[in-house]
């Protein structure tokens, strides 16, 4: 039996490469590591790729969590712009028919990829392919196998095995990547540090009919406990630009950027509510994660109707969607009162919130984007032809609690493993309790995007954190 994994995508691909390049398994391992954790990938000496291509060692965890939870689109994109310029198209094509042929002798199950409508079977016949749509496929499959899988195959794999498929490429047709030309709106968050503050652990769905996930992330561990240095780099890097609107940002950033944090921090004091992390942090996740760019923060809304921030997603795909993401946030000891505080916010909001049409017809809308970003917007919220809005409703919520472990029961070595399984066992009951509340309220319908992220001290933490940040009581 042959098998996808690391070791069998990485020897496929090198006998891919362009032959006028300098291509070394080193870095380009080190460069498909970099698709979906490039802190860590840049990090992955020579002797532990050599053993990933040999699948004589296990990926490390910071791999396969990262790649269970990956975004595609990014993934394809990185695919695009730094593995597929190193091969070979021509020689891709044999290397397509290698990986058929690898899909086709494997157990893998269906769906194959993370669309649930590609069966094995139908990507099976497929002829034609976009390269770095198709290899970032692959890797998401192979970078979360168990590598020492793969061992009897990888010996298969050389120069003949990929040349005995020549007459089957010539059925094999490439296509460009095709991408949207417009982008209705671009993020406001300054993103460099968050891969650093957050690693991913949890990347589950709900039993509910809407677009949804719930991700678990956790911060880095110092000495048993979790560090907070890349989260107020990022805090310090964003609050302006989770306070201000674009405009106001550009203008900053053109006449006086050593203002920006400064004037944000002191509106921020100004105006503090006690939730100020929480909201920062669901801001942050659905720029970065979901790929929301903001609409308006919780700090620019009015009292009336303030919630966690307004987002605005595109759903890509034959039939590109929107949706106007509300968010609702919770940041407190408990887990499961931390999720029934945050849909409390939920349950208030659907009565209370800005409608679509209110949003995109308030003052506060219009000061936010541009003029032309606007009117795109509002033509999708209220249709001119006077149809259904085009924009579902969604909510973005952020969940933080107490991780309940003891760091003194745990050496060193012992504690992370303990972090990551606390968390999954957190997250498997407050699913339950997700669930339950949105079949309560009858949202099922309703679009839901959750973030969990524990703390050493919660209800501490929240309080330090801001108030290093702003200077004050937040």
């Amino acid at each position: 039996m042959k098998r996808i994994c690391f070791g069998t995508f990485i020897k496929v691909l090198l006998l891919c490469k362009d032959p006028l390049q300098d291509v070394k398994q080193h870095k380009f391992g080190q460069t498909l590591i970099s698709s979906v954790n490039e802190l860590h990938g840049q990090y992955v000496d020579e002797t532990t790729i050599s053993n990933y291509a040999r699948c004589e060692r296990s990926l490390a965890s910071e791999i396969t969590t990262a790649t269970a939870s990956a975004n595609r689109d990014y993934v394809v994109d990185y695919f695009e712009k730094k593995i597929v310029p190193q091969l070979d198209i021509e020689t891709l094509k044999k290397g397509i028919c290698a990986f058929k042929d690898i899909i086709r002798n494997d157990d893998i199950e269906d769906p194959l990829f993370k669309n649930p409508d590609v069966t094995r079977e139908q990507w099976l016949r497929k002829l034609v392919f976009v390269p770095s749509e198709v290899l970032a496929d692959l890797f998401l499959i192979a970078g979360k196998v168990e590598n020492h899988y793969g061992k009897e195959s990888v010996a298969y794999i050389d120069r003949a095995y990929i040349d005995s498929f020549a007459s089957d490429a010539s059925s094999i047709t490439f296509n460009a990547r095709v991408i949207a030309p417009d982008v209705i709106l671009t993020k406001t968050l300054q993103e460099k540090y968050f891969c650093r503050a957050f690693m991913p652990v949890v990347d589950g769905n709900l039993q509910i009919k809407g677009h949804n996930h719930i991700k678990a992330f956790r911060y880095r561990i110092e000495s048993n406990r979790f560090d907070y240095t890349w989260l107020r780099k990022l805090l310090n890097a964003n609050i302006g630009r989770y306070v201000f609107n674009r405009a106001e940002i550009e203008k900053y950033l053109k006449d006086d950027v050593e203002s920006l944090g400064m004037e944000a921090a002191q509106y921020v004091r100004a105006h503090a509510t006690g939730n100020e992390l929480g909201e920062m942090l669901i801001y942050a996740f659905l720029e970065e994660v979901l790929k929301a760019p903001k609409l308006m923060s919780a700090i620019e809304l009015s009292a009336e109707h303030r919630c966690s921030g307004i987002h605005f997603l595109t759903i890509s795909g034959s039939n590109t969607t929107y949706e106007l993401v509300y968010g609702a946030s919770n940041l407190q000891g408990n887990l499961e009162r931390a999720v029934d505080q945050a849909f409390e916010v939920i349950e208030k909001l659907r009565s209370d919130r800005l409608s679509g049409m209110e949003l995109v017809n308030s003052a506060e809308f219009n000061k936010s984007i541009d003029i032309t970003t606007a009117h795109l917007i509002k033509k999708i919220v209220i249709p001119e032809d006077g149809g259904d809005s085009g924009a579902g409703t969604a909510y973005g919520v952020f969940l933080g609690y107490t991780l309940d472990l003891n760091p003194e029961d745990f050496s060193r070595d012992e504690y992370t493993n303990a972090v990551v399984k606390r968390i999954e066992q957190d997250i498997e009951k407050a699913l339950v309790r997700v669930q339950e509340r949105i079949a309560d309220l009858k949202m099922g319908a309703d679009s839901f995007y959750i973030y969990v992220l524990p703390f050493n001290d919660a209800d501490n933490d929240r309080s330090s954190i801001m108030t290093e940040l702003i200077g004050g009581t937040a």
